[in-house]
């Protein structure tokens, strides 16, 4: 990868015109994020079928296919929007978790180049150790949780939805949603402890 950076919109943009080195940064920049999240999102039943990495492969590989559906609006676009697109593939899994894993049609990216990415530091290995250290202690964080608070953070704040498609997803009102993110956002806060 170039030495010089570039910005988010600067990798949005090409990754629109089809730039698979652009897609790949961006997948760097939002890996962390994703592996908390389909980490905590497979749960205890789902993580006993699947591994994080199988929902993490099939997420770049789908969003990689559909990469003409994302739209960039700020730095955690791209972010939200694989997130998002890991739900999808976390949701089909659920329904079929009894299924032999499939490879998608069409798929045509090595696993191990997928790993490669996440793996892909931006920081020296003594960051990058302190970065995997608070990633688990936001896992376990997250998954102290009640299922109806951690699910509210989880679409907040990983899938970058809004409080009334947070409340029309999960059937209940706006306020609701407003005061299970506060109370989510508190616990979580309580869980990391005054140094998070």
């Amino acid at each position: 990868m170039p030495a010089e950076p570039a910005s988010t919109a600067v990798l949005a943009h090409r990754l629109r015109e089809g730039d698979q080195e652009a897609f790949d940064r961006l997948f760097v920049i939002a890996a962390e994020r994703l592996r908390i999240y389909a980490e905590v999102r497979l749960g205890p039943a789902l993580r006993k079928r699947m591994e994080p990495d199988d929902i993490i492969q099939e997420a770049y590989l789908s969003a990689w296919q559909s990469r003409d559906r994302f739209v960039y609006r700020d730095d955690l676009s791209f972010t939200h929007w694989i997130c998002r697109v890991a739900e999808n593939r976390i949701r089909a899994a659920a329904e079929h978790h009894g299924a032999k894993k499939r490879t998608p049609p069409g798929a045509a990216h090595d696993p191990e180049h997928v790993r490669s990415l996440i793996g892909t530091s931006r920081t020296g290995p003594v960051s990058a150790a302190d970065r995997r250290e608070s990633t688990l202690r936001m896992q376990a964080a997250l998954e102290a949780l009640a299922p109806e608070l951690r699910d509210v953070l989880l679409m907040r704040f990983f899938e970058g939805l809004t409080l009334d498609d947070i409340a029309h997803r999960v059937g209940c009102s706006p306020s609701t949603a407003r005061r299970r993110l506060a109370e989510g956002t508190q616990q979580l806060g309580a869980h990391l402890g005054a140094d998070a």
